[in-house]
């Protein structure tokens, strides 16, 4: 009963305290509640440049985002966080860091983001690029390691690139011969697209009037770089109807869809003389694969295709992109395109055709290559994600 007389003395103090100074210690209390709640409630992010509402850091990308993101880097550092919309996102334009994210702590950041492309382009993102990392990536990355860009592998298609690429500078030759100018970049592309298709798929596919095959790679990364409102704000993705992005992915895969489609049926039909599947391309391995039962995973006609679209694009479109920048620098640059000739002419010799043994010796060559891909990288921006924050918050 001690404890009531003790009471009634604080009451008693606290009643003769003036008014404003018990406002002002509430106050106070307050004020620390809220600070506390709002430090420790929400992390700390990097320095990020001044936002709008509701669209955040967007407006900032510009036509051209990694050269608008170098930009911002150089005032906010090489770290910095941009609010894009209903996704949060860290730029990271150091090459420490980034080794940091992609070596040293390659799972937690494996992931790519989830886009609306991807999904509809790549059969829900099951292929290699943007599925979601567990065993189903390990496997069909394994598959296409193994099956098509192993060393054995791509020692075997050689025969194939050295007849597309002979090819080629024929027809280059002949051109010069008679006078005609050329498409260089139709030729790269032509290029590129028979030695892929023969190693992917086991023959040429010939362009008709209606389809082309040699276009459908660089469509197929277009409708990726596109901007998609749905993707930073997905409660208005219906207004990717209307601006006719959804129509073009539709557009774009039907064309895909029946191209591999028919590559797949004629592989399953086909057969070579003594009864035996043609067991030298990347779609005949897939079959085998799938038939044999040995996967751990079950590889759906989708799947399968998935797949093969993946080695499509890949194969075709960044590498043409190289090869047309770095001839549209060296032509822009007489001096240094000499200097490449003249040492090529040196290694060669007189030899007919150069061989990958001479390329080695090609040192001011592969500076070329190098300083090319630093001024014009096939894919300047590569987005992770972060596997704990794998859903898209609330907009």
């Amino acid at each position: 009963m001690a404890l009531l007389p003790l009471l009634q003395q604080s009451w008693l103090e606290l009643h003769k305290t003036p008014f404003h100074v018990l406002l002002l210690f509430v106050l106070l209390l307050s004020f620390v509640y809220i600070f506390e709640y709002f430090r420790s409630g929400k992390p700390k992010f990097p320095p990020s440049p001044p936002k709008l509402p509701i669209i955040g850091n967007l407006h900032q990308l510009g036509t051209l985002p990694h050269r608008s993101l170098h930009a911002l880097s150089k005032k906010y550092g090489p770290i910095m966080f941009l609010d894009l919309g209903c996704a949060p996102t860290i730029v990271v334009s150091s090459a420490d860091m980034a080794k940091e994210i992609i070596k040293k702590n390659d799972i937690i950041f494996s992931n790519r983001p989830e886009t609306t492309a991807a999904n509809f382009l790549y059969y829900g993102s099951t292929d290699v690029a943007f599925s979601q990392y567990g065993e189903y990536w390990r496997q069909a990355k394994k598959i296409c390691v193994l099956k098509l860009l192993s060393l054995k592998r791509v020692q075997s298609f050689q025969y194939v690139r050295e007849e597309e690429v002979e090819v080629s500078i024929k027809k280059i030759r002949d051109s010069c011969l008679k006078g005609i100018s050329i498409n260089l970049s139709e030729i790269i592309i032509a290029t590129l697209k028979n030695i892929v298709t023969r190693c992917l798929f086991g023959q040429k596919f010939e362009d008709n009037g209606k389809s082309k095959i040699g276009e459908l790679p660089r469509r197929v990364m277009v409708v990726l770089a596109a901007f998609s409102l749905g993707d930073f704000f997905p409660t208005l993705r219906w207004i990717d109807v209307l601006t006719g992005f959804i129509p073009s992915l539709k557009s774009t895969f039907g064309e895909i869809d029946a191209f591999l489609d028919q590559v797949v049926q004629q592989h399953m039909i086909m057969k070579v003389d003594n009864g035996l599947p043609n067991k030298n391309d990347f779609v005949d391995s897939l079959l085998e694969l799938r038939k044999s039962g040995k996967l751990d995973f079950e590889l759906t006609h989708k799947n399968l295709k998935a797949l093969l679209l993946d080695m499509f694009v890949g194969g075709i479109d960044s590498t043409s992109i190289a090869l047309e920048l770095v001839m549209a620098e060296l032509i822009r640059s007489p001096s240094i395109m000499k200097r490449a000739q003249e040492e090529m002419r040196r290694v060669v010799g007189t030899k007919s055709h150069i061989e990958v043994e001479d390329i080695n010796q090609m040192n001011y060559l592969k500076c070329i290559l190098k300083e090319n891909l630093r001024l014009h990288p096939p894919l300047p921006l590569l987005p992770r994600e972060v596997m704990i924050f794998h859903s898209k918050q609330e907009c």
